[in-house]
């Protein structure tokens, strides 16, 4: 049922008309560079999302080479890798084979630079899809916008989820002041839009402000 109701409100039907979207939009960028187990600390080595992201290791029948290749649809409808992705410390309610963020991950991405650079590689192809562009200044439209704004400038959408969960993982992370930035970038366009109202609006606030308190009356559109 909600389903059919976002599709109705945000135009969905469009994303099926477009033939480009079966079209791979990004490749697995050739400038990353897998770890080796070798290289790989011995504390580290046997946990299952640092293998994953640093490994190319299967999970779910996805490796993270293979979801950066995915294109707009691939991405869209695939449900079980944005969890392996951007794991959060709550138990995704969709994905119980998921990992959950520890401890350990927060120190593995603080101590490997090969571990900060597939996140980062991740977070390019996710903020992508969307149309999003992260650069020194901040986030901005990106040159495919008008396409990937449609799977989240909506009153309702999963991918409004699927950004939660990146701001948590951000401010998880201890990346508060990207997730920041990111926030000010969602709600300025939604804002624009007259979708400051939607009820994602006012978690994404939650999320970050938990954090930083202060932010709350800086972003929040209903204020």
């Amino acid at each position: 049922m909600l389903k059919r109701l976002y599709k109705s409100w945000c135009g969905m039907w469009a994303k099926e008309q477009s033939r480009a979207d079966a079209v791979p939009e990004q490749a697995a960028p050739e400038g990353m560079t897998l770890a080796s187990i070798e290289q790989i600390p011995t504390h580290y080595e046997t946990d299952p999302w640092i293998r994953f992201m640093l490994l190319d290791e299967v999970a779910q029948g996805h490796t993270l080479q293979g979801i950066i290749g995915f294109n707009a649809i691939e991405f869209d409808t695939a449900h079980d890798f944005i969890q392996w992705l951007f794991p959060n410390r709550l138990a995704s309610p969709v994905n119980w084979h998921a990992p959950l963020l520890t401890d350990l991950h927060v120190d593995a991405y603080a101590q490997l630079p090969a571990l900060r650079q597939a996140v980062d590689s991740a977070l390019t192809r996710f903020f992508d899809f969307l149309g999003i562009e992260e650069g020194a200044q901040g986030f901005t439209h990106g040159q495919n916008f008008e396409k990937g704004s449609r799977y989240w400038l909506c009153p309702l959408d999963h991918n409004h989820r699927r950004i939660s969960r990146v701001l948590t993982f951000l401010c998880e992370m201890g990346r508060i002041e990207r997730a920041e930035q990111a926030l000010r970038y969602l709600v300025d366009a939604m804002t624009a839009h007259q979708l400051q109202n939607v009820t994602a609006v006012r978690f994404w606030v939650g999320i970050v402000a938990a954090y930083r308190p202060e932010l709350t009356r800086a972003v929040n559109p209903l204020d």
